[in-house]
């Protein structure tokens, strides 16, 4: 088996579309990075080689200063992440474009890896992890680890029998929250209630083991991690279809009366707990399940950006569902309105970041405007598609 196995990885790894995509995904990580996350990054990695907390932020000066000043923010991401750029920045020194470089190997990886699961079920969409330009760009080009987080769902979701269902799903959430939808939708799938509660019960306790263990023996401080946790609920803006608030009150934060909106996608977990305890769809399901979990999440969540999608697109085409050109076409015109895209440029244009200033002085309300509406167009496109899917089944 394991020999069957391993012969059928080589065949796919040496294949010309797989090694050609290998390529264009290193010279994609090697040059582009999007400029404000990129400083993030670089600074919670020397923060991590250092000793310090990657959730306290720093500065930096010279070119990674330009457009976007000196002082930079603590990182968003849970601890796994950091941690591992703790390591790409002692492996590279710092020197900035082989920290991009390095940083993004196992995002390289996630896509080639999720490639290939498809690959082996015989789905289409295998090639999409491969050479579709929103993916790579959102993905190595942009540097951040959404597509890593969505592969340790896929896992779990395709071995709910596994011991190991609850190590990948707090992994995930260890890297980057977005398996909490996928974790809500268990009930949907898993039986006993006993056999559930043990599953559950896991997963906390891997996560919060995973996510406290750094600060204790590393000694970073919690207090910067707790005063932030309510800024989780507060930004408005990317893909999300609150970010007409951007427009109508010129801030990407809630207004304090509306503050409630925040926990919408709090309330959407709890909503799919119940429903899926009291109507179960079963273990063959369990994709669509957390398909349907994700894009309530994401839905009525304040702040979406363009990489979050690579789970909900992800698992619409693991369901056996159509990801058609609108939806992609929007997709890059988002990033653009979003300036994503352009600011990608940041390492080999660092006056990208002032020429998007100039611009946006003269396109301001005509952009938002374009943006908020194609976000509801957008979001039309994913539900018409997946409930497609789902009722299909």
């Amino acid at each position: 088996m394991l020999v069957e196995e391993a012969r059928r990885f080589a065949e796919f790894i040496s294949s010309r579309f797989v090694a050609s995509s290998i390529l264009l995904q290193l010279g994609l990580a090697f040059f582009l990075a999007h400029g404000y996350d990129f400083r993030v990054s670089y600074v919670a990695g020397r923060n991590v080689a250092v000793g310090g907390s990657p959730y306290l932020g720093g500065s930096l000066g010279g070119l990674l200063a330009v457009g976007y000043g000196e002082d930079v923010q603590g990182i968003g991401e849970t601890p796994l992440w950091p941690l591992y750029l703790g390591l790409a920045y002692i492996i590279t020194g710092g020197d900035v474009m082989a920290f991009n470089l390095v940083s993004k190997a196992p995002i390289l990886l996630a896509n080639i890896a999720l490639a290939y699961i498809f690959y082996v079920k015989g789905l289409r969409g295998w090639r999409f992890f491969l050479v579709n330009p929103f993916l790579l760009l959102v993905s190595v080009g942009w540097g951040k680890p959404d597509n890593l987080a969505t592969l340790l769902v896929v896992i779990a979701l395709v071995n709910l029998e596994s011991r190991l269902l609850p190590l990948h799903l707090a992994s995930s959430m260890m890297i980057k929250p977005l398996a909490l939808p996928a974790v809500a939708s268990l009930p949907s799938s898993i039986r006993p209630w006993g056999n559930l509660a043990k599953k559950f019960l896991a997963i906390i306790i891997l996560s919060l083991t995973f996510f406290f263990t750094p600060f204790i023996l590393l000694g970073w401080p919690t207090d910067t991690v707790i005063r932030g946790l309510p800024n989780w609920l507060k930004p408005v803006g990317g893909i999300s279809l609150f970010n007409v608030f951007e427009l109508v009150y010129g801030s990407l934060t809630l207004p304090r009366e509306l503050g409630w909106l925040g926990l919408l996608p709090v309330f959407s977990l709890m909503f799919s707990v119940i429903y899926f305890l009291l109507k179960p769809w079963g273990p063959e399901r369990a994709v669509e399940a957390a398909l349907l979990t994700s894009l309530m999440f994401f839905t009525f969540r304040p702040w979406v950006s363009e990489q979050n999608l690579i789970l909900i697109l992800t698992l619409l085409l693991l369901a056996g569902g159509e990801v058609g050109r609108p939806i992609w076409g929007t997709l890059i015109a988002l990033m653009l309105l979003n300036y994503s895209l352009p600011q990608q440029l940041y390492l080999i244009w660092p006056g990208v970041i002032d020429f998007l200033g100039e611009l946006d002085g003269s396109a301001r309300v005509w952009r938002l405007l374009s943006k908020f509406l194609l976000s509801i167009a957008l979001w039309i496109l994913i539900w018409v598609s997946s409930l497609r899917c789902i009722k299909n089944e």
